[in-house]
């Protein structure tokens, strides 16, 4: 009976064992750990007073195995963390190109056939979604010569608009309005 009031004044020492919520976490030099740890730490206690371990030893064993919770806990954390922004980063907009990769993307005007490269221009914008404003960002590095001294003579208001600067180079080649062809859509 001696023996059993030692550990339990030994344990108290250590750390409140089982809090009176009721939530099996067990506050020990201010820091809450689990149920399981709690009957570690008496179990060591139990082995501490039969093997005559100093209480600074036990201590020193206790902050260990306290620290390597608070660890493991933490890599837990990270490792949600990450998963949370992984996922978020991959969910914000999966349609929308960098401006960077769209350069590559985008066809290179002919002179033999503006038409085509308009067509395939405003297609590759759209499915990468980029915002209809910032089209006429991207047009001049794609023209021919011709078609590019034609968009150096619009002025700065024009070549911000793009339906102006392709009704421009359209009409420069003789193609207005009568000869674009609109595909039906089925």
């Amino acid at each position: 009976m001696l023996l059993e009031a030692d550990i339990q004044g030994e344990a108290e020492g250590v750390g409140q064992l089982l809090s009176d919520d009721g939530d099996d976490e067990v506050e020990m030099a201010g820091h809450e750990i689990g149920s399981d740890a709690a009957e570690e730490v008496v179990g060591m206690e139990d082995e501490r007073l039969m093997s005559g371990e100093s209480q600074s030893v036990t201590a020193l064993r206790l902050q260990l195995q306290l620290a390597q919770s608070q660890l493991a806990q933490s890599q837990v954390e990270l490792e949600r963390e990450r998963i949370r922004t992984a996922g978020v980063q991959h969910n914000v907009s999966p349609n929308v190109a960098e401006p960077r990769d769209i350069k590559s993307l985008l066809p290179v005007m002919s002179n033999c056939d503006c038409l085509s490269f308009f067509f395939s221009f405003e297609r590759v914008m759209q499915l990468n979604g980029v915002d209809a404003a910032l089209w006429a960002k991207h047009v001049p590095s794609q023209l021919t010569p011709r078609a590019l001294q034609v968009f150096a003579r619009l002025s700065i208001d024009d070549s911000i608009n793009y339906q102006k600067v392709k009704e421009t180079i359209l009409a420069s080649y003789n193609l207005g309005p009568r000869h674009i062809f609109v595909p039906s859509v089925r």
